[in-house]
């Protein structure tokens, strides 16, 4: 059991690290105060914004950072989470990504979302390479029973 713990707090270090990074990233295109005001229209009510008559749009245009993070979080999310909370944040990050695109997109350089996307690489690397890891780290675990260890040192200590 310790092994698959091991394994499993390996990737899940390695999201929330991606998770974290991520976060920074996102909040650099949203407003002060814009989550405070969504919660409590939310919560009291309030008077919709009201819009000009226009042509109903064929499609948004999501700039390619909106969904590259968006991507992300949800990779994260996917990472972390279990049903039902893979559910709650899936729907967080469809309303934050795509349901109301930023009015500018947070401008983001290769090297701030180069380690975001190096930490999910590593996540896929652990999964495509599950058997190899899940070995190492039973091995690992073996070291919190090391009476097995013990005995064989002292055996062959013992016989030459």
């Amino acid at each position: 059991m310790t092994g698959g713990a091991l394994f499993y707090m390996t990737g899940s270090v390695l999201a929330i690290g991606a998770f974290f990074l991520l976060v920074d990233l996102i909040e650099r295109g949203r407003e002060v105060g814009a989550d405070v005001l969504a919660v409590s229209r939310e919560a009291f009510g309030g008077p919709e914004e009201e819009r000009p008559e226009e042509e109903a749009e064929v499609g948004v245009a999501i700039p390619g950072t909106v969904a590259l993070l968006g991507a992300a979080f949800m990779a994260c999310a996917l990472l972390l989470a279990g049903l039902a909370t893979v559910i709650a944040m899936l729907r967080a990050g469809i309303d934050v990504f795509w349901a109301s695109p930023p009015g500018t997109a947070p401008r983001i350089a290769v090297v701030e979302i180069g380690p975001v996307g190096l930490l999910l690489l590593l996540c896929l690397a652990l999964t495509v390479a599950a058997v190899p890891a899940m070995d190492y780290t039973q091995a690992a675990a073996a070291l919190h029973a090391p009476q097995g260890y013990l005995r064989g040192v002292m055996a062959g200590a013992g016989g030459g």
